[in-house]
């Protein structure tokens, strides 16, 4: 597997379980922890999967996606929206992630969604 996957997620341990799994996948993993920290993070370096936890300090997870799919050079990021909300399921930037899984998350579960979003996009 390749490709360069953003986590973006408050919770420190989760970040680094999701990040040490992936590697493990042969993936590179950046980490964010807020935010502004994540789209800070993909000025340097365009990620080709986000994992978007969408309760995020500073900067909500459904700004961060109202921003990417704004910006033209952005939009073909693909998304995985992250929540443990049931309302966000509603939430109209919700429908602009290309995946949203409700927390919490199996790791195997995860593995499968990024394996099969990577495949399928025309960039990989």
């Amino acid at each position: 597997m390749s490709g360069h996957i953003l986590i973006v997620e408050d919770d420190a341990a989760l970040c680094q379980l999701f990040e040490r799994m992936l590697a493990s996948q042969g993936y590179e993993v950046t980490l964010a922890y807020d935010g502004s920290q994540a789209l800070a993070t993909i000025q340097q370096k365009l990620p080709d999967l986000i994992i978007l936890d969408m309760l995020l300090p500073y900067i909500s997870g459904y700004d961060v996606i109202r921003a990417i799919r704004a910006d033209e050079a952005l939009k073909h990021i693909l998304i995985i929206a992250a929540t443990a909300s049931t309302i966000a399921q509603n939430m109209p930037e919700t429908a602009e992630a290309d995946l949203l899984l409700m927390k919490p998350i199996g790791l195997f579960e995860l593995r499968t969604m990024v394996a099969r979003l990577l495949q399928q996009s025309p960039a990989q």
